[in-house]
């Protein structure tokens, strides 16, 4: 078997095998990790690897804790290995193998939903099993007046009544319009007990200015004033909903329902096929609400690859030799 790699990956050949696989998102882009790269500074370190002349794809960043640098496919969204439905689980093996070791300690990758690795019987290979290891994903396999006819009747009540109480969906494309969702971002963040948001103002900015076409910002007015905001990540045939901001003080308004009422119709006109609302954790209520929507709860596979040292910190990851384990 023969098995070589290169980081040295241009965009366009990156995009290239992206555009053929059937589970990308936007996480997996360059463009994801040129945000990453921007606002955390976490250098890129996506590779290409080349297995008896077939080529795998794996998106990466790398974060260095001197001595140290861990490997996360990737950070804030899902990794993935494309190319890799071929793959013998040893190629996949020897795959690992050469990212970590030595003062590589570690990689982390979390699939999206529908994808798969072949991690058979190698123990340097630890597949995690937690509450977050899944996702709500709603399927646009019908009409949209049939999506909406088989939403809650209780949602669509609570969508009447944000629409009576004159709120309205805004899809602003420009840096005010972040400037707004990260105001009730903030809120937010203090009603959960932050001190700070977990993402800085970096983060959107950068995404406002590298996003296009794929990040839509949604921002829900009443009487002129932003009470809810949406962020979703469009990529292929699939939209994920990554950012939502809605204060307490709002909630009586039922921004979330019509914001994601107006997501459902908009991603239906446009012709995408399915809705990844992203996971729910041990959250009941959460669970429930997407339920409500149509949403289907389908299981993610989750990986830690980690060497001997990597191993020996992996109950400690609150010390800081990397974020990613």
């Amino acid at each position: 078997m023969q098995v070589a790699w290169d980081d040295q990956v241009s965009k366009k050949r990156w995009t290239s095998i992206l555009r053929s696989s059937g589970h990308a998102y936007f996480f997996h882009t360059p463009e994801w990790a040129e945000i990453l790269q921007q606002t955390f500074g976490h250098t890129i370190a996506t590779r290409i690897y080349e297995v008896d002349g077939a080529e795998v794809l794996i998106p990466m960043v790398e974060k260095r804790t001197a001595p140290f640098r861990a490997y996360a496919s990737v950070p804030h969204g899902y990794g993935g290995v494309f190319g890799a439905d071929a793959l013998s689980p040893d190629a996949l093996s020897r795959i690992f193998r050469s990212i970590v070791g030595g003062r590589s300690v570690g990689l982390t990758l979390h699939l999206p939903p529908g994808a798969t690795i072949p991690a058979n019987g190698d123990p340097l290979i630890r597949r995690n099993s937690n509450a977050w290891t899944s996702a709500h994903v709603l399927s646009l396999d019908r009409p949209c007046k049939d999506l909406h006819a088989a939403i809650h009747r209780e949602i669509r009540r609570q969508v009447r009544t944000a629409e009576k109480r004159s709120v309205v969906v805004c899809h602003p494309d420009g840096i005010e319009g972040y400037r707004s969702f990260y105001s009730l971002y903030e809120q937010r963040s203090r009603e959960w007990g932050y001190r700070a948001p977990e993402f800085p103002w970096t983060l959107f900015e950068h995404l406002c200015r590298c996003g296009a076409p794929h990040v839509r910002l949604r921002i829900a007015e009443h009487e002129g004033a932003a009470v809810g905001g949406l962020i979703t990540l469009e990529y292929g045939d699939t939209i994920f909903c990554w950012g939502l901001a809605v204060p307490m003080a709002s909630r009586h308004l039922y921004p979330t329902h019509l914001m994601f009422f107006d997501l459902i119709e908009d991603a239906c006109e446009r012709g995408f096929s399915c809705i990844n609302f992203g996971a729910s954790g041990p959250l009941a209520g959460v669970r429930n609400f997407k339920e409500r929507f149509g949403a289907r709860e389908i299981p993610t596979e989750d990986y830690r690859v980690l060497s001997g040292i990597g191993d020996l910190w992996w109950h400690l990851r609150g010390y800081p030799l990397s974020p990613f384990l």
